[in-house]
């Protein structure tokens, strides 16, 4: 059995526009996640991060190279991985417990046990309150503790993030970032999560992965060697700050490689 429960290898990735043009997304990505791990994904944006997430959770096939989920390729979705979009995606016209429990229902899971199984999650997330409320009478924060509910309501082995926190303020981020944690702690999922913010990427997570720029393929990892808990103080510790910068430098390494090349 593979020591990885998912492994992306020399994958690449073209699509065409709708004028026509071809866009090479992704160039020979290899990337590894073991068992229980948190992973952040760094880079610029259009850089092939979500078309990465993407095929790692099998929505689309890869031009070249192949996905392994537990040592056998991936070629189509998988209940054991989920994906959390970037965007809301929750249904304005269901309440937060049926938004939350649709992938159970889409699953043929009978409504109490799905119900029965959502409510844990809402309570988890601390949102059992507002179970029968609608997304609309919702704030930004709360909406994406509900997304990250549906995302889990499968008990997915594998979480896949897409910048779940971008759209929030950062008071609402930094409160989520506690909660994810604890999440994660609860649930032991590998999480790979893709964000903008260095900073939230060190704090969360074991390794920091760095995308290149368009085709994208990792150009850099980045290992965090702090314990969790974590607290906030670790933002201002001087190993924490030395991350950042190796971070930083390698995005910006990149982006003037490329203004070279270009």
């Amino acid at each position: 059995m593979s020591q990885f429960v998912l492994a992306v290898e020399n994958v690449s990735h073209t699509y065409t526009t709708t004028d026509g043009q071809v866009v090479k997304a992704l160039h020979e990505v290899t990337l590894c996640l073991s068992p229980k791990t948190f992973t952040c994904l760094v880079g610029a944006s259009g850089s092939g991060k979500t078309t990465l997430l993407r095929i790692m959770a099998g929505l689309i096939r890869p031009k070249s190279g192949q996905v392994l989920l537990n040592g056998k390729p991936l070629r189509q979705p998988q209940r054991r991985i989920s994906l959390v979009f970037q965007r809301d995606t929750l249904l304005p016209w269901r309440t937060v417990r049926q938004n939350v429990a649709l992938p159970l229902q889409l699953a043929g899971v009978d409504r109490k046990k799905r119900f029965m199984q959502a409510d844990q999650l809402l309570d988890l997330m601390g949102l059992s309150e507002f179970a029968n409320a609608f997304p609309t009478e919702l704030s930004g924060g709360m909406i994406q503790r509900v997304n990250i509910a549906r995302g889990l309501i499968t008990q997915p082995d594998i979480l896949l993030l897409d910048e779940p926190f971008g759209a929030l303020d950062a008071l609402t981020r930094e409160q989520l970032w506690r909660e994810l944690l604890l999440i994660w702690g609860r649930t032991h999922a590998t999480v790979l999560m893709v964000t903008h913010d260095i900073r939230e990427a060190i704090f969360l997570s074991q390794r920091v992965m760095v995308m290149s720029t368009r085709p994208g393929h990792i150009v850099k990892e980045v290992e965090v060697p702090f314990d969790y808990p974590r607290h906030f103080d670790l933002l201002t510790d001087p190993i924490f700050i030395q991350k950042e910068a190796q971070v930083r430098e390698a995005i910006l390494a990149d982006r003037l490689s490329s203004s070279r090349l270009g």
